[in-house]
């Protein structure tokens, strides 16, 4: 049943301490889906060294990639927006630029760049198994998205729990990045 399939996936997932490079474990998370496709998705694959990318790819030879991309500005706002509703980063520190940018000083990581992660990803996985979808596109087309995902992975697209556009967060508030923060100006 689909309840015991995700108990054992549970079961095999508790015990990933230490088990990072570990791909016969990894293999293992997916035994319990049987014959059917399945996957995994983690915005923290994108900052995965070259070589532990070059790893997965040769360890599990059948698997195929897919990144999201997303222009940095926007993706880097969001993650500041989303440490705000939850309370780890004040509200001021993201709407007056010179705290922002000496926060942001501090943290920055060129890996979040979609053309740096693309240029990793594409030196060490055969394009045969490497695609990207944009962040944008998937906003403005999700189910033309979804259609090409599913025919890449090599599934046939169904109706799924949730519409190709849903966005459990649609509703809830918005930090709006001012026109100084977005040009990086002293207001």
């Amino acid at each position: 049943t689909e309840r015991a399939r995700r108990r054992r996936f549970l079961e095999i997932f508790e015990h990933h301490a230490g088990h990072a490079e570990d791909f016969a474990w990894y293999r293992r998370l997916f035994d319990p889906k049987g014959a059917r496709r399945s996957g995994d998705i983690s915005p923290s694959y994108g900052h995965l060294p070259p070589a532990h990318i070059a790893r997965a790819a040769e360890a599990l030879p059948r698997a195929r990639f897919i990144l999201l991309l997303r222009e940095p500005v926007d993706r880097q706002w969001s993650a500041l927006c989303m440490h705000v509703r939850s309370g780890r980063l004040p509200e001021r520190l993201v709407t007056d630029w010179p705290q922002l940018r000496g926060y942001l000083g501090r943290r920055a990581h060129q890996g979040w760049f979609p053309s740096r992660i693309w240029q990793e990803w594409s030196a060490v996985v055969p394009p045969e198994r490497l695609r990207f979808w944009l962040f944008d596109d998937i906003a403005a087309r999700p189910q033309q998205v979804v259609d090409e995902i599913c025919a890449y992975v090599g599934i046939v697209p169904g109706p799924g729990a949730r519409p190709a556009g849903f966005n459990r967060k649609r509703n809830s508030p918005k930090l709006a990045m001012t026109p100084e923060i977005r040009a990086g100006e002293e207001s």
